[in-house]
């Protein structure tokens, strides 16, 4: 009879094979969980720093536009371009004003009087009713205007 533990024996040399296979298959078991747990710790890793950063742009975003601008070069440009726009607007229109209270003086009409004038003639550029074609429709024409906020401004003004 022979020995199992004989290095010769079937029985041996497959219990040692199979005892290899098993750990080869354990080894490959502990390496696909070490796996699983670096890639989970990633994950996790990842998805803090998007928070992370979700918050940062969040709070960006809660600030003025200018600390925004100091904060994005990119915002920066957009920005100052955006702040010659408003200064030209605001130019534009205090001259509309002057050129209005000279034209009220003309009428003899005093400055406050002039200014009376001004909600009735929001009230018919926002119902496109003026005479001259200075109406809220040629402004949503123009830009990207969303109908929400002209019937806001109607509600405010009309």
């Amino acid at each position: 009879m022979s020995n199992y533990n004989d290095p010769n024996n079937f029985y041996f040399q497959e219990s040692q094979r199979r005892a290899a296979e098993n750990i080869r298959k354990q080894s490959q078991i502990n390496d696909l969980s070490r796996l699983k747990q670096n890639e989970e710790e990633r994950a996790n890793r990842l998805s803090r720093e998007l928070e992370n950063t979700k918050n940062y742009y969040k709070k960006l975003l809660s600030k003025p536009m200018e600390e925004i601008a100091a904060a994005n070069g990119d915002f920066k440009a957009t920005f100052e371009k955006q702040q010659e726009i408003i200064a030209d607007w605001i130019v534009s229109q205090k001259a509309f004003r002057e050129l209005a209270y000279e034209f009220g003086e003309k009428l003899g009409l005093s400055q406050d009087q002039v200014r009376e004038m001004v909600p009735e003639k929001k009230k018919a550029v926002l119902n496109n009713e003026t005479k001259y074609n200075n109406n809220i429709n040629f402004v949503l024409e123009c830009n990207d205007i969303r109908k929400e906020e002209v019937e806001k401004m109607r509600t405010k003004h009309c």
